[in-house]
């Protein structure tokens, strides 16, 4: 039982970290050049968050074509195979870890 609820806050910090990240460095930083392909995030998407209050009426809905909402998710897909593949390796690791304890 602890070992699940280790791995679980395990893979919900390294869920929020790979978020963070991607979010302050990819979408942020290289958002900021407007021939970036990351430039809707911070040119379409903070534009509307500024003018409503914060607020995207667009992340309310999924609508099938090509907006700034939609344009996020190779992103986060990124962000979960990194995450799989570093979890993963930290499964190995541990599996590997017990089996030499033994």
């Amino acid at each position: 039982m602890f070992e699940a609820v280790l791995w679980f806050l395990l893979g919900a910090a390294v869920t929020n970290a790979g978020e963070w990240f991607m979010h302050k460095y990819i979408l942020h930083v290289l958002g900021k050049h407007k021939n970036s392909l990351w430039a809707y995030h911070w040119h379409e998407h903070h534009a509307v968050c500024d003018k409503n209050n914060m607020l995207d009426e667009g992340n309310r809905r999924l609508k099938l074509q090509w907006n700034p909402q939609n344009k996020e998710l190779p992103t986060l897909a990124r962000i979960l195979l990194s995450q799989l593949l570093f979890i993963q390796s930290l499964s190995n690791q541990f599996k590997n870890y017990n089996f030499n304890r033994r």
